[in-house]
């Protein structure tokens, strides 16, 4: 006697290649947005440049502390987005760190970094979370 059949097989076989077009497609939207956060990080070498000529100084009061690369007198140092932009300077991103978590070496050169008395001087090698640099990029107005 022959099976009749009653559509469930075919069923089965729709459900599992749904299944897989679907978990493909989630891996490949994983994949590409690692790789588009990877190359929107900031690299070795970017550059934020912070001088009047580039807008308004922000009137925010946002404070970054950094911790001083090399330097065992002091172990942190301020920085104030609107008092680098002020006095003018810049950050280069010298180096990046993974371990134990994301970090950043970057070198400061310019007048001031902040108004208070833990300022970072007129050149400073800090390591910075990538939120602290998130932080300065916009009050600088961006990279470059």
């Amino acid at each position: 006697m022959r099976p009749t059949y009653n559509g469930k097989l075919g069923n089965l076989y729709f459900i599992l290649c749904g299944t897989a077009a679907v978990l493909f497609l989630i891996v490949a939207v994983i994949g590409g947005s690692l790789r588009l956060a990877d190359r929107l990080r900031p690299r070795t070498g970017d550059l934020l440049s912070f001088n009047l000529g580039k807008g308004v100084v922000s009137d925010r009061q946002d404070m970054v502390t950094a911790r001083l690369v090399g330097n065992s007198a002091v172990v942190a140092c301020v920085l104030q987005p609107h008092v680098m932009q002020t006095s003018g300077g810049s950050l280069v991103i010298e180096a990046t760190q993974y371990e134990p978590s994301l970090s950043y070496q970057v070198h400061w050169a310019g007048a001031r970094t902040s108004d208070n008395g833990a300022d970072c001087g007129r050149a400073a090698d800090l390591r910075l979370s990538p939120a602290d640099l998130s932080v300065l990029s916009i009050a600088a107005g961006g990279w470059g």
